[in-house]
């Protein structure tokens, strides 16, 4: 993956789709044009990259180069027929550079050169000005000034530039760019970094249908994404995009003045129904998108205006952003996300981090002393992108590792946002607040108690943690629907087929200070360890299949470890339990042997010697010492383990003797022969196991075969299951 300053050529058929109704005489056309295009390319020295549609997409070291192409293939295209018509295509050259993934390219530069192509004309070339600067000195080349024009990523203008040689049209009508439709559509004075797919996701939402609603938590970007869709769309429709921001408005009478007034219709104020008549007759008729953004206080009043232009209006299209949908009938909801965060890059959430990180600090660079510092700014931010451009504003006074070291107090830390941001969007906290005081009274109980659990949940367990004090347990699926609706609990679904819920790190950070605000927030702790300790009992992490009994313990490993660390603060009974299951968990699950022996040494420290549970624990500890290679203590381990089962119930024995077998079963260091040799001794009842000497590890002793009866203690007493086990380990 490598940048490199390139010239990109975008080309494009005009009216492709209309002239596919014949589609054999279109595919021969694409095979003419093909010739035509790699012919010109491959002659000045560049490469295609892809096809894109009924166009291409290509590539040149040289601005010369990549301008001569174009000449070249409009220059062989001008006979081009189709139906006797005249077939035209366009072209747009911008220079910059780009990431190369594969052969592929991506990047903003080569986005801005298919925005240059879809704003001109069939048979025209246009061009942005580092391209003319680079090129300029090609004298058969003009470049005429067309002027600065808002291309569709609602940045500032660009200056753009038509080219012209001998043999090319000159006279071409305006630009297609956002200069030439009606909008209100905000300038933008940052780029637009990631979401491309779903730009196109949404653009193609609101092409089919005429509600969509995108939906997320605050601050994850709704708003500008909507406005990039709109920008995408607005040739689209022929009269125009209209933005109404709804953030300021806190009457709900108020929102068909707000719409009037984008519209610029004159009303009396007071009079929401007249204005409400108003803004409808001056819809009717005319093909419009309306975006609504910011509804989420408002709700009421804008579904009800909504449903009532979609009715009235036929030729009107509606896309809203809002924490929840409106909840109309044909309505289409897209989830907005947070930005993808992976060591890379090019990575959605990395790229905005650097974008305005570098914008305050110039010097600022993705190497090996920041990558890992940035890469962890964006997961602890959750790829918010809101959080991310607040984090990113610190570079100016703090280096990524000390940003990344500050983010345990992210609300203190992510402040000072542009002064000309909403007030809610100026502070991270201030963005959530607004969400958490739109929640009911109930939800937002249920919010705060959630926020003890680490990493997830499932409806049980928010029933069993959450509930209580005001929420019935047969009420928390409604609350929590609620929350889900509100965006503020994912709904995901688990590995098992069982749905689960997750927080956002940032938002259980703000629900568990609001609960660490309230005088109980050891009780719903207290309750969380308490499940999680019942929970661990149910799941039976000490059945017979220890791999089978450790898969459930993934999903809940950030659980079991805040569990855990809470009970030995508490001082419970329950770290014995707890920390048998993360043992588990580090040991089958991550394969962490080392981390599996401190959990199962601190299960021990609080267990009480002589039951049957102590010698699992131990049977568990001698499996993860053989797995750190201590052979000699796993023997030795091993043989206090036989001689402490006398007194332990048959099925506990079993077990323990069984974890022991399957090692010697399974390690070509050991004898299988003498792990299952473990036998029950007639003078005593015990079930001793084979002692170490220097010719085996294990030297077997005379006495009963492992599993059968002794005059102490008869077969009656083992159970089918024990017998079964038994059984089998006598066949490894």
């Amino acid at each position: 993956m490598a940048r490199g300053a390139q010239t990109f050529l975008f080309t494009d058929i005009e009216g492709s789709t209309r002239r596919w109704a014949n589609g054999d005489a279109m595919a021969a056309l694409l095979v003419q044009h093909d010739e035509i295009v790699y012919g010109a390319t491959l002659g000045h020295d560049g490469r295609v990259v892809k096809h894109t549609g009924d166009g291409v997409f290509a590539a040149f070291a040289s601005a010369h180069d990549g301008v001569a192409t174009a000449v070249a293939i409009q220059r062989a295209a001008s006979g081009l027929l189709l139906d006797s018509e005249p077939v035209r295509i366009r072209m747009g050259l911008h220079a910059g550079s780009a990431i190369d993934r594969d052969g592929d390219l991506f990047g903003l530069e080569v986005t801005t050169a298919a925005r240059i192509m879809s704003a001109a004309h069939g048979g025209q070339i246009v061009a942005s000005d580092p391209v003319r600067a680079l090129a300029a000195s090609q004298g058969s080349v003009e470049f005429i000034p067309l002027g600065a024009h808002r291309l569709k990523d609602l940045a500032e203008p660009r200056e753009l530039y038509q080219v012209s040689a001998a043999g090319l049209e000159k006279r071409f009508p305006p630009l297609r760019t956002l200069e030439t439709v009606q909008h209100n559509l905000p300038v933008q004075l940052t780029s637009f970094i990631g979401r491309e797919e779903e730009v196109q996701e949404v653009g193609g939402l609101v092409r089919d249908h005429r509600l969509v609603t995108l939906t997320g938590v605050g601050g994850t970007g709704k708003t500008r994404l909507s406005l990039q869709v709109a920008a995408e769309l607005a040739d689209r429709f022929a009269d125009g995009v209209r933005y109404v921001e709804l953030a300021a408005v806190t009457d709900a009478d108020a929102v068909p003045a707000a719409v009037a007034a984008v519209l610029g219709i004159r009303h009396e104020p007071g009079q929401p129904d007249a204005v409400r008549d108003r803004v409808i007759d001056q819809l009717r008729g005319h093909k419009v998108l309306l975006v609504f953004d910011n509804c989420e206080h408002l709700l009421g009043s804008v579904s009800g205006l909504v449903a009532d232009i979609l009715s009235l209006a036929p030729d009107v299209k509606v896309l809203t952003s809002s924490r929840e949908g409106l909840g109309l009938r044909g309505e289409r909801i897209a989830q907005v996300t947070s930005l993808e965060v992976h060591n890379d890059p090019e990575s959605e959430a990395v790229r905005l981090f650097l974008d305005r990180a570098q914008a305050v600090a110039p010097q600022l660079a993705w190497n090996e002393g920041t990558r890992e510092h940035i890469v962890r700014i964006c997961e602890l931010l959750d790829g918010i992108p809101l959080a991310i451009e607040l984090a990113a504003a610190r570079a100016r006074v703090l280096s990524p590792e000390q940003i990344a070291a500050r983010l345990d107090d992210r609300f203190r830390l992510l402040t000072g946002g542009s002064r000309a941001a909403v007030p809610r969007h100026r502070t991270l906290e201030a963005t959530v607040d607004w969400s958490y005081r739109l929640l009911t009274e109930h939800e937002r109980r249920l919010f705060e108690r959630l926020s003890v659990f680490v990493g997830g949940f499932t409806l049980e367990a928010a029933e069993g943690v959450g509930a209580g004090d005001g929420i019935d347990s047969g009420a928390v699926l409604d609350v929590l629907t609620g929350l889900v609706d509100r965006s503020m609990v994912l709904a995901e679904q688990g590995q098992s087929g069982v749905s689960r819920y997750r927080m956002l790190e940032t938002l259980r950070a703000f629900g568990f200070r609001r609960l660490s605000d309230s005088d109980d927030v050891e009780a719903w702790k207290d309750r969380h360890v308490a499940y999680f300790a019942d929970w661990l009992e149910r799941v039976d992490v000490f059945g017979w299949d220890l791999f089978e009994s450790a898969r459930p313990l993934a999903a809940e490993r950030g659980n079991l470890a805040a569990a855990v660390e809470w009970a030995q603060q508490r001082g419970t009974d329950n770290v014995s339990g707890l920390a048998v299951g993360l043992a588990l968990d580090r040991h089958v699950n991550l394969g962490d042997p080392h981390e599996a022996l401190a959990m199962i040494d601190l299960a021990s420290s609080h267990t009480p010697a002589g039951d049957g549970f102590a010698l699992r624990v131990r049977a568990t500890r001698a499996r993860i010492v053989h797995a750190l290679g201590r052979i000699t203590e796993f023997l030795a381990e091993s043989s206090a383990i036989a001689e402490a089962t006398g007194g332990a119930d048959d099925a506990d024995a079993v077990w323990c003797l069984s974890r022991i077998a399957v090692v010697h079963a399974f390690d070509p260091e050991l004898d299988p022969v003498d792990g299952r040799r473990c036998q029950l001794a007639p003078s005593n009842g015990r079930i001793p196991c084979p002692t170490a000497s220097s010719s085996s590890p294990f030297k077997a002793r005379p006495g009963v075969p492992f599993g059968q009866a002794s005059p102490e203690r008869p077969r009656s007493c083992w159970s089918d299951r024990s017998r079964s086990v038994v059984a089998s380990m006598q066949r490894l």
